[in-house]
């Protein structure tokens, strides 16, 4: 695809949560073995990639978030530039931020991941090539998911994807505190808890972790998952409520609204319910509100999305720019 005349393409870039997250031996590379399941929302940022003079640019419409070298976006174009020896000159990428940042929702890995995607169609690839797949395991351990959607297990690092049979969908309440929680510092708490009681009751949890094997296959029912999700649990989750109790006052303020499942999301600080109707969720906003009545608190509604419509969503479609990038975007 000639650059100059290519069109302006646009992907959403889908937050996620971890249904389950148990933490296992450290790696020699410094990471952690785990098993987790990741879960697609609804909740999104769009990202766009057009034609421009000069060298390479990334804007972002929120100014908080730094639009250079450090972010995944501009990371995840220079890798795939570098693997295809291609160059960025001439072209523009633009980050429309609503994912929030450094709450275990995965957005940095979302973006990067659409990045690629829309690079990969800018340039003539298929959106399954193998380079995406190798790049973004170099990107970060949870950006493979993003190439693949809907609800997955992760192991390895996370980077190992197994697709399941998608979880029937929910509404989801993400429940944000007025903080945020670094993974390689949630990742040290856990370490540094390990001869402790209260981790000794997580490793405990951990070897009852649900047999994800009942969902893996296509024959797969709901009742399937009805018996799985009472079991799920993240052993990150303590050892974050230590430092931040309010994990936990929001965790149990959902139970007490009535969320199926409640729990911290990756590392925190994001905690989530599931809901199964609308009326449900929207009886937790008015319950949880009642609970947690601090400054600074935030509360979003969004709900999960099978793999079909997240592909479908990922997938670079065209747009029209024409006042800019940013005013531009839908």
């Amino acid at each position: 695809m000639d650059t100059d005349s290519a069109p302006s393409l646009i992907a959403r870039a889908h937050a996620k949560i971890n249904l389950d997250l148990r933490v296992h031996r450290h790696r020699a590379d410094g990471y952690h073995e785990l098993s987790t399941v990741f879960q697609s929302l609804a909740l999104n940022d769009e990202i766009i990639v057009c034609a421009s003079q000069g060298k390479f640019t990334l804007a972002c419409d929120v100014p908080d978030i730094p639009a250079d070298a450090t972010n995944l976006v501009w990371r995840a174009a220079v890798r795939l530039a570098a693997a295809l020896d291609r160059s960025l000159d001439g072209l523009a990428i633009t980050l429309r931020k609503r994912v929030p940042a450094e709450a275990g929702l995965g957005g940095g890995s979302a973006d990067a991941a659409a990045t690629l995607r829309l690079l990969a169609a800018r340039w003539n690839l298929e959106p399954d090539a193998p380079v995406l797949t190798r790049v973004a395991g170099e990107l970060g351990a949870d950006v493979p998911f993003f190439l693949v959607g809907g609800t997955a297990l992760g192991t390895g690092r996370g980077d190992c994807i197994q697709p399941l049979v998608d979880l029937p969908q929910h509404q989801v309440l993400v429940v944000l505190p007025p903080f945020r929680v670094s993974t390689r510092e949630a990742y040290v708490w856990f370490d540094g808890a390990q001869p402790h009681g209260r981790v000794r009751r997580v490793v405990q949890a951990r070897d009852e972790a649900p047999d994800w094997r009942d969902v893996a296959s296509s024959t797969a029912t709901t009742l399937a998952w009805q018996t799985l999700l009472p079991q799920v649990r993240s052993d990150l989750e303590p050892v974050v409520t230590a430092r931040h109790p309010e994990i936990g006052t929001a965790v149990g303020a959902l139970r007490a609204a009535g969320a199926g499942v409640a729990i911290m999301s990756g590392s925190g600080s994001a905690v989530v319910g599931l809901f199964r109707t609308k009326a449900d969720v929207e009886h937790a906003v008015r319950a949880v509100e009642t609970i947690i009545d601090r400054d600074g608190w935030r509360l979003l509604q969004t709900r999960t999305i099978d793999r079909e419509t997240y592909r479908r969503s990922l997938s670079p479609r065209p747009v029209s720019l024409e006042r800019g990038p940013l005013a531009g975007l839908p």
